[in-house]
């Protein structure tokens, strides 16, 4: 497949299984400055969801069990939807509190429980989404080393099958943090 997605600038792309019933399916993500996400299903191309935002989308990413999507763009908050019946994407409620800057990425745990946002203000807000609302805080929140714009938090993931559970996130230049995400007190 070589084709045009959208007519705009792709920030960013993640391939997730597009349901827990079948997880042979596959769905390309799409983050843009169109204000959007695409979901196309793989590998067909076929569109099967145009989700709109009121901000630029710089990345977007599906929990582990398939049920949410967390999406963060030219804000401050953050977006959280889950799948209803019949694979539609509904906006449960938009996280916000601990950064007021833009958001650059997001990851998942592999509970499925937790939730990380990188901020360009070099915050990075950890959220329980089993908790989650959009007038409560994040549980915990991780600072870069560096005050400057060299601070800027720009990217975040969380460990998979490895025996401790860790967050690791980059600032701008030079720094990366390894957290122990069990606690998130100690790098």
């Amino acid at each position: 497949f070589n084709s045009t997605v959208c007519n705009t600038v792709v920030n960013s792309l993640s391939i997730s299984s597009d349901s827990e019933d079948d997880p042979s399916t596959a769905c390309l993500y799409v983050s843009s400055n169109a204000r959007k996400v695409l979901v196309y299903r793989l590998p067909s191309m076929e569109l099967l969801s145009d989700l709109s935002f009121p901000f630029s989308i710089n990345y977007s990413s599906v929990s582990p069990d398939g049920r949410f999507l967390a999406a963060v763009g030219d804000g401050p908050r953050v977006f959280l939807l889950n799948r209803q019946a019949g694979q539609e994407w509904v906006q449960n409620c938009e996280l916000v509190g601990g950064s007021s800057d833009i958001s650059v990425s997001c990851a998942w745990s592999e509970s499925g429980s937790t939730l990380a946002s990188a901020h360009q203000d070099g915050i990075v807000c950890v959220w329980d989404v089993r908790k989650a609302s959009s007038t409560g805080p994040p549980m915990k929140q991780l600072n870069a080393s560096q005050t400057s714009s060299k601070g800027s938090c720009r990217n975040v993931k969380f460990s998979r099958g490895t025996p401790v559970d860790l967050l690791a996130f980059s600032e701008h230049t030079t720094f990366v943090h390894v957290v122990d995400a069990r606690d998130f007190a100690s790098e």
